[in-house]
């Protein structure tokens, strides 16, 4: 795998796609809004993200979730963040109990293929992730992830910030990444806190109310002098909790992983 490569900087991020054992990251398709639409107006979705969830008016309409996606992909050319769709692949209903099983059709992508010949109809839209900022000249950047209350507790979100946090410390030369959430976001904080093992402060948003700002840098990250890095740890947790393994690298097989770096 290369390390940090510099001809990326500043260059067009809409053709990267990152893929793991049980999910597909790559931008988010127009025929995937509906679905994208239908995350974001989720209520218990969104309920720690109610500046976003337009629940005044009954949720996103397909016309604002163009525009949002538009702006996001226009970020996205300019090499300033990076804005995945996260598509899960079906052997995750396996780790969902049978009601969510029945719900996730509603969430199912429709039959078409994307990037590397990967079938979609395969696939079930969880909702967004990504890198919300970059800063090439701190070095910084800013994550965020929403996934679907369906696909909650299957252990999808460390999979998915995984594969981001790996990419940007790792390709991007990012050293710092923080992630902000609510103050009332229990289950975020939670995993901020004990499994990304990142570091917090509390700040006052005036239309969010109040947050906390968590921070992993590149050191804590990788491994060093014998200590474990939040990267291996994470894999750890993966394995055990999840049965998922970050190491497979079958590259014909279903359980592939690896980083596919399209006209970069």
């Amino acid at each position: 795998m290369p390390l940090y490569d510099a001809e990326i900087v500043g260059k067009d991020l809409t053709p990267l796609v990152l893929q793991g054992p049980r999910v597909y990251l790559c931008s988010i398709r127009d025929e995937d809004l509906p679905l994208y639409a239908k995350v974001f107006s989720d209520g218990t979705t969104m309920q720690h993200l109610a500046h976003l969830a337009k629940a005044e008016s009954g949720g996103w309409t397909l016309q604002q979730m163009s525009e949002r996606h538009a702006e996001k992909s226009a970020i996205m050319r300019k090499g300033e963040g990076i804005f995945f769709g996260v598509y899960c692949h079906k052997r995750i209903l396996a780790a969902m109990n049978e009601e969510n099983t029945t719900l996730m059709e509603e969430l199912r992508c429709p039959m078409s293929s994307c990037g590397a010949g990967v079938e979609m109809a395969d696939y079930y839209f969880a909702g967004p992730a990504g890198l919300n900022w970059i800063d090439h000249t701190s070095h910084s950047a800013s994550a965020g992830i929403v996934v679907h209350r369906f696909l909650q507790r299957t252990h999808l979100a460390s999979e998915v910030l995984w594969l981001i946090f790996d990419y940007a410390f790792q390709h991007l030369g990012i050293e710092s990444i923080t992630m902000d959430t609510s103050e009332n976001n229990t289950p975020m904080r939670r995993w901020c806190e004990n499994v990304a093992n990142m570091q917090h402060t509390k700040t006052q948003n005036e239309d969010a109310g109040v947050w906390m700002e968590y921070t992993l840098s590149k050191r804590q990250w990788l491994d060093y002098e014998g200590h474990e890095g939040t990267r291996t740890k994470m894999m750890k947790q993966l394995q055990q909790r999840a049965a998922v393994d970050m190491n497979a690298r079958v590259v014909n097989g279903d359980h592939r992983f690896q980083y596919l770096l399209h006209d970069l």
